[in-house]
């Protein structure tokens, strides 16, 4: 393998490993959010480690725009990586990744300045992390050179179903939607504390009859 040959494996190899961490991060931002959290989990499925998952994203990403930059075979500029459109290598999809990457490091920097915004704030700019995702998936699939192959078209369709089944999970949560074996499972518990309050009530009515001379004799 020649040196142009490494580094154009290198640019190719670092965007997958950043969109891969990336559907790590949101997958993993989307559990805690649905607190399936478990003490069980190892420290790496933590909030802590949450956070680091996407310092290490923005680091395969940035090496990612360097590798493009200092390949010959790319033909990329500063211009190219940092300005949508810019690129006249498939503009429309270059772009989709540009602008993916301001929207992760607005939801970085939000992080960062967490305690200056305010939860609510936070929060809103956080909810674009879905969405950086999203860019930097259809990037990669309409700018990828290796789309098509049979690892990339696996990385990208678990990628997909990771992330769509968590995503449609929160919305679902975030609706108020409740499945029906958790709806039987309250109406069996409500029974249960109504019948078993209704037997000291009833105890407690003849004691007072019986307290009151009222009954057979």
């Amino acid at each position: 393998m020649s040196f142009t040959d490494m580094e154009w494996a290198l640019a190719r190899g670092s965007g997958m490993a950043a969109l891969v961490l990336l559907t790590l991060v949101v997958g993993l931002g989307l559990a805690l959010s649905l607190r399936m959290a478990s003490d069980a989990w190892p420290r790496v499925l933590t909030t802590a480690g949450h956070r680091q998952l996407t310092n290490l994203a923005l680091i395969m990403t940035g090496l990612h725009l360097v590798m493009l930059l200092v390949d010959a075979d790319a033909v990329m500029s500063v211009a190219d990586l940092l300005i949508p459109f810019a690129s006249g290598y498939r503009p429309v999809a270059t772009a989709l990744g540009v602008l993916g990457l301001y929207v992760l490091l607005v939801t970085w920097i939000s992080t960062l300045l967490r305690s200056r915004l305010g939860q609510r704030r936070w929060r809103a700019l956080h909810r674009f992390a879905i969405a950086a995702w999203a860019l930097a998936m259809l990037h990669g699939v309409f700018a990828g050179s290796d789309t098509g192959t049979p690892w990339a078209v696996f990385t990208y369709v678990l990628a997909g179903l990771v992330v769509g089944m968590l995503f449609a999970a929160r919305i679902a949560a975030s609706r108020g939607y409740r499945p029906a074996s958790s709806t039987a499972e309250a109406a069996r518990s409500a029974s249960t504390q109504v019948g078993s309050n209704a037997v000291p009530a009833s105890r407690s009515m003849i004691s007072r009859t019986v307290s009151r001379g009222i009954g057979p004799r």
